[in-house]
């Protein structure tokens, strides 16, 4: 849904997508506005939508109005110019009918820099029933490493999962954290531990 603050009684609004492209538009019968048709439908606040990006991941759109650039109460209204604001951040999942056969990782980006504790998230491919764990260890091959299910007995059914704030004081500041994830579909049997291929690392300070 996006208002048009001060403005109404004419309506020119648009959405693009994380490449800039129009994907949606509300506005009148000559594109400008609504043209007088006094139509609620044409003039703010006016509902968006569009098709969901295929590939699962992180995506920021951005929503624009066209109209003169100048707040109520200013008498001049030229040039009409367009103004462009970005969305919420949004995630797209999977929900294919194939099992699960890969984890991607989202966030924190590989080699990150961080003071707090970071949210880490993922996606997978498919699979109907899903959970996964998340291990960290300060030894990139994971000789050893510390796991939300081995440590926590914690299963997480979603895609993302943040430590608390002792778990991450525990880590010793100076170190590079390495991260993984793992998944299964817990309707396959037999049961097939998925791994994301990856191994993504963050620095502790």
């Amino acid at each position: 849904m996006f208002g048009g603050g001060s403005r109404g009684g004419w309506i020119r609004a648009i959405l693009y997508d994380e490449d800039a492209v129009e994907v949606a538009r509300s506005t009148g019968p000559s594109g400008t506005g609504d043209d007088g048709a006094s139509n609620p439908a044409l003039e703010f606040p006016t509902l968006l939508s569009a098709a969901a990006p295929v590939a699962p991941g992180l995506y920021q759109w951005s929503v624009s109005w066209y109209g003169s650039p100048y707040d109520s109460g200013n008498p001049t209204v030229s040039p009409h110019v367009e103004t462009n604001v970005f969305t919420n951040t949004f995630e797209v999942i999977s929900t294919g009918g194939g099992p699960l056969t890969a984890v991607t990782y989202l966030t924190p980006p590989n080699e990150s820099v961080l003071a707090s504790p970071p949210t880490f998230s993922w996606a997978g491919d498919g699979g109907a029933n899903n959970a996964f764990a998340v291990d960290l260890s300060l030894d990139w091959t994971f000789g050893s490493y510390w796991s939300t299910f081995n440590n926590l007995r914690q299963t997480i059914t979603g895609t993302s999962w943040t430590p608390s704030a002792t778990l991450w004081s525990a880590i010793p500041s100076g170190s590079y954290v390495y991260w993984r994830v793992r998944g299964a579909d817990l309707d396959q049997t037999p049961l097939n531990i998925i791994t994301g291929t990856q191994v993504w690392w963050l620095y502790k300070m």
